[in-house]
């Protein structure tokens, strides 16, 4: 479409459509980009005036869109929480692990010990049987 416009500030006008249901469902305009700030109320339609039939299949289908948007936002977390959750069992499962090697090296550590008890009694033994 290519068109420019320019308000009454002096502002390059970005075009919208209007979504809301209203007459002008559908319907595409440029507005001044200030409208909310400053009292330029700058507005000139592209489109004429759509028919009731037509605003109401845009409606539908904008429902049914909004619709399709949240279930997709939906499906999107619950991967996301099913994802945390796979996480958060490989987390558990490896903190189990090193829990396991931790006793294993306790027992291991303590086996050592008792040899080295052992040992420094049999020596002892030997020393006073010598």
């Amino acid at each position: 479409m290519g068109q420019e416009m320019f308000c009454d500030c002096g502002n390059k006008c970005p075009m919208w459509t209007a979504w809301k249901n209203s007459p002008n469902l559908g319907r595409r305009f440029f507005s001044c980009p200030n409208y909310r700030t400053k009292d330029c109320g700058f507005l000139r339609w592209v489109d004429e005036p759509l028919s009731e039939s037509a605003r109401f299949l845009i409606y539908e289908l904008k429902k049914e869109n909004d619709t399709l948007q949240k279930l997709s936002e939906d499906y999107s977390r619950a991967k996301c929480v099913l994802e945390m959750k796979k996480l958060h069992k490989q987390i558990t499962m490896i903190m189990e692990k090193v829990d396991s090697f931790k006793r294993e090296k306790y027992d291991i550590e303590r086996a050592d010990s008792i040899v080295d008890d052992t040992c420094i009694g049999v020596d002892w033994i030997k020393c006073a049987n010598g």
